[in-house]
Formats: structure tokens, sequence, C-alpha cells
């Protein structure tokens, strides 16, 4: 497994900026849960269970999310 490493533009990145904060968190997670080749099951509920276990984060919002993504 390899380790992910987040560029420091990755703050100040136009695209991230236009991103709500839960928004800029999904993609780390998502980005922490992708394999090797960066390819990830983009079902919101086993997002919402990986990423936001103890969040309270709707399953709508995550699937909104995934499309501006």
């Amino acid at each position: 497994m390899r380790n992910r490493i987040l560029q420091k533009t990755f703050w100040t990145s136009e695209e991230i900026l236009e991103l709500e904060l839960y928004e800029r968190l999904l993609f780390l997670g998502m980005t922490n849960y992708a394999d090797d080749d960066g390819i990830i099951k983009t079902s919101p509920k086993s997002l919402k269970a990986k990423i936001f276990p103890a969040d309270n984060i709707k399953i709508a919002a995550i699937e909104s999310s995934l499309l501006k993504m």
C-alpha cells in the first residue's frame, strides 16, 4: 500500500476552494481509501461509513458532492 502525500497547493487550488468544507474532507478521505491505481468504489453509503462515521452528514449530500467532483 502506498502512502498518500497531500501537496500544500491543495489548500489554495481554485477547484478545491469552490468545495464546501465537508466536500474537501470527502475528497481527502476518498484519496486515503483509493487503491494504488486511484480507484475507489463511490457508493455514498460506503463513503459515509468510512469517512464520516460519527458526523451528521446526509447520504444525499455525499451523492450531490460526488457529482461536483
